[in-house]
């Protein structure tokens, strides 16, 4: 009886999805992968699982990781602390450099061995590689008072998704691993925001959705109580008043910003999931009930 009741219950989940994998075959994710995902060995064969999953139902995945907790370790390992003027972080030629470390070596490395143990090939490069982000310089800090030459963070000017398009279509169809680092039209190397790079490149591969996969479960609607109740339907005009009311911390405001930007640029959907239960992805994606926070322009347009 057990058995005949597993098979109905997973018969109901199947035909309860359906519809969403029938309205997204041949559509493309951004994943962004943060906390967690870039650093424990168990979320992140889980999130290869659940990748694998999408891509056996037709829809083409592309990550994008920021530096994660492994650049704390470095800095720790080499004794190198970060540098700050005014009490603003400045990232200099060493922070740079154990960024890319971190970023582009550890992070990378890990995630693909990862992605390789679940059977999904898997590929990783930066913003750099065949021109895929351009940026700038962003503009010097406190007035001027710090050369630009000192900072060494880029804001995005254009993603030509070229090589994301090739590896995605290639024999085998590649799941592309991006790195957050770009450089100038000088070739200065420059440190890249991955919310801001990820709805960059959500919308000129116009995706159908970017999801932000997070250490917490979602928009928490106390910032004091980030492991208690969740939002799970909003729109832009409900985050603004939640940044006005002080109710998005940094971290929530950069991600709300990024959020804007994908969905003025015509990414559809915006999804903020934690790593927690396994399988928070595909229920977030194929479920009416979803796991985290959902995130339209208009909630009266949607």
């Amino acid at each position: 009886m057990t058995a005949f009741n597993d098979r109905n219950v997973m018969l109901g989940a199947l035909v309860r999805a359906l519809p969403y994998i029938q309205r997204y075959r041949g559509k493309a994710f951004v994943l962004q992968v943060e906390g967690a995902f870039c650093a424990d060995r168990s979320a992140q064969r889980q999130l290869a699982d659940q990748v694998s999953v999408l891509r056996g139902f037709g829809i083409q995945v592309v990550l994008v990781h920021g530096p994660g907790p492994q650049l704390g370790f470095l800095s720790e390992r080499l004794n190198v602390g970060g540098r700050f003027v005014d009490g603003h972080p400045v990232t200099d030629d060493v922070a740079l450099d154990l960024q890319t470390m971190a970023c582009a070596g550890m992070i990378n490395v890990e995630m693909i061995s990862a992605f390789r143990g679940a059977g999904v090939p898997t590929v990783g490069i930066t913003g750099i590689d065949a021109g895929l982000i351009k940026a700038r310089q962003r503009a010097p800090l406190l007035n001027g008072a710090l050369r630009p030459d000192q900072d060494l963070v880029g804001e995005v000017i254009d993603v030509d998704p070229k090589v994301l398009e090739t590896l995605m279509s290639a024999d085998g169809a590649f799941v592309p691993l991006i790195c957050p680092l770009s450089a100038d039209e000088h070739g200065i190397v420059l440190s890249l925001d991955a919310d801001s790079a990820s709805a960059a490149i959500a919308v000129a591969m116009k995706a159908e959705k970017l999801i932000f996969l997070t250490e917490l479960r979602g928009l928490p609607s106390d910032p004091a109580n980030p492991d208690g109740e969740i939002v799970s339907y909003i729109d832009l005009a409900g985050l603004e008043s939640m940044r006005v009311r002080g109710a998005l911390d940094l971290r929530m405001q950069s991600k709300a910003r990024a959020a804007a930007r994908a969905l003025h640029g015509g990414v559809q959907r915006v999804h903020l999931v934690g790593h927690q239960p396994d399988g928070s992805l595909l229920a977030e994606i194929f479920t009416n009930e979803g796991t985290g926070t959902l995130i339209v322009e208009d909630a009266a347009r949607a």
